[in-house]
């Protein structure tokens, strides 16, 4: 059986551990966004993946714990802006060990539908190599066709992981016109960090 890690910069959420922080650095150790907890919780149960800090990856390699290195925080993809260094570097280091690279949860981030995405040109030739190893796997069908329009062919949407968290594959999400009745519990993931209007101060005016 194969032995899977999910490589990310946030920490798996701990109940016990996240209370006695600050909002800000709960925040913090969730990448900015609450959602992130819901798409890592969905991978690492799906593929029985160990959280793996991009600190522990060159240990993880040298000492050959892990042969698949999935990768979910490539959901950031903003117009005309490199990626961090630390994608590309971890995404040659576990090539070049022999290890298999999955990009789960792919996505460009616009606030308004427009026919051409600008790709900084680091980041597309980032994204053409990765598909020569692995299927891209893309949070929705705009990124899937800006992708196909720069010539990358090698992928697939998914959506987010969170919603294969039962492992249903006939799974389907019904939208109602109206919320039903009896007081519905609702969630909500939370994303300060495109907006500067959206504070933390703000956020907690919901709660």
């Amino acid at each position: 059986m194969s032995r899977v890690a999910l490589l990310t910069e946030c920490l798996p959420y701990d109940s016990n551990y996240y209370s006695s922080l600050t909002l800000e650095d709960r925040f913090s150790l969730v990448g900015g966004n609450t959602g992130n907890n819901a798409y890592l919780t969905a991978i690492s149960e799906i593929f029985d993946a160990k959280y793996v800090n991009y600190g522990e990856l060159d240990v993880c390699l040298s000492e050959d714990r892990y042969d698949i290195y999935i990768v979910g925080n490539l959901s950031w993809i903003l117009e005309n802006s490199p990626l961090p260094d630390f994608y590309y570097s971890a995404f040659k280091k576990i090539i070049s060990a022999g290890k298999k690279f999955i990009p789960i949860s792919v996505g460009t981030q616009v606030s308004n539908y427009k026919p051409k995405f600008e790709f900084h040109v680091d980041t597309l030739k980032f994204l053409k190599e990765i598909s020569e190893h692995a299927v891209i796997a893309c949070r929705g069908s705009y990124t899937a066709e800006q992708l196909y329009q720069n010539g990358i062919r090698n992928i697939d949407v998914i959506g987010c992981p969170s919603l294969y968290h039962t492992k249903n594959p006939d799974l389907k999400i019904n939208k109602p016109l109206r919320l039903r009745e009896n007081n519905p519990s609702i969630a909500t993931g939370i994303t300060p960090l495109p907006n500067g209007r959206l504070t933390v101060k703000k956020i907690q005016e919901y709660f």
